[in-house]
């Protein structure tokens, strides 16, 4: 049941994936929750332990 369940959401995503893949950044994440779904933009990124 869990592996059909794994299956039917990468079945979902491909789509999803690939229309980022054409239409967005790689700078861009999609946010899915129950309300909406967004595609935001970093604009800068620094990890914090570079400078620890």
């Amino acid at each position: 049941m869990y592996e059909e369940k794994i299956i039917e959401l990468k079945n979902i995503c491909k789509p999803i994936i690939d229309y980022m893949k054409k239409n967005c950044s790689p700078h861009d994440t999609l946010i899915i929750t129950d309300e909406q779904f967004k595609i935001v933009s970093d604009t800068i990124s620094i990890p914090i332990s570079e400078y620890e």
